[in-house]
Parts: structure tokens; C-alpha cells; sequence
């Protein structure tokens, strides 16, 4: 019900949306992205990765261009 309420919010076609839930191609999107976070042991979103730092949580769009370009100098 949750996700069809935002679904509603988002001016979504309902119908569409909930045959795609109902698929068998979106279940195993769903399990093969949990899959993978548990072999890579993540626990939490937003994750990424910058190189080999992990950012677990929000960042703003300044914070991570900032982890992006010390990267970047790294390697100049």
C-alpha cells in the first residue's frame, strides 16, 4: 500500500505500476540487487563507493564532487 501511495504522489499509472510490482522481471531485479549488497556486505542506502571509501547515507552533491576530484588529484 505504501508504494502505491507514492506511486498516487508521483502521478504514476497505477494500473502499469502495480503490473510491473507484480512481474517476475522487477522481483528478480529486487533479489539480485539484495543479493549483491549482501556479498558486498552492505547494509544501508544510499551506498557508494568513491574508489575504496565507502559513503553510507546522504551526501550532498558538493560533498561527494569533492570526494570525487581528491580522487581524481590522486591519480594526476
Amino acid at each position: 500500500e505504501t508504494f502505491i501511495e507514492l506511486a498516487k504522489d508521483l502521478d504514476l499509472k497505477i494500473k502499469d505500476f502495480e503490473k510491473c510490482m507484480e512481474s517476475e522481471e522487477a522481483s528478480s531485479f529486487i533479489y539480485n540487487n539484495i543479493k549483491e549488497a549482501n556479498a558486498l556486505d552492505i547494509n544501508g542506502i544510499p551506498f557508494i563507493y568513491v574508489n575504496k571509501e565507502e559513503i553510507i547515507g546522504e551526501i550532498s552533491y558538493d560533498e561527494l564532487k569533492s570526494l570525487i576530484e581528491k580522487e581524481i588529484e590522486k591519480i594526476k
